[in-house]
């Protein structure tokens, strides 16, 4: 049942188009474009209780501050 979120994203990708190639930022990532919107998918590939981890390094690496993100 905890990798329900990672399934999820996996038929996502699968059914726009976006392959699941590039692993940095402790996740697999995509990128690709849903209609025209960018979108950029992460499966994180740290153990549940430390996903965090995953996302704080993503988090940083594209937005730099929570200002940025909650401009998109």
């Amino acid at each position: 049942m905890l990798q329900i979120g990672l399934e999820m994203i996996h038929v996502f990708s699968e059914s726009v188009g976006i392959q699941m190639n590039l692993v940095k930022l402790k996740a697999i990532m995509g990128q690709g474009f849903v209609g025209d919107l960018p979108v950029i998918l992460a499966k994180p590939q740290t153990y549940m209780n430390l996903s965090g981890e995953s996302v704080i390094c993503f988090f940083y690496s594209y937005y730099h501050t929570f200002k940025n993100l909650c401009r998109l």
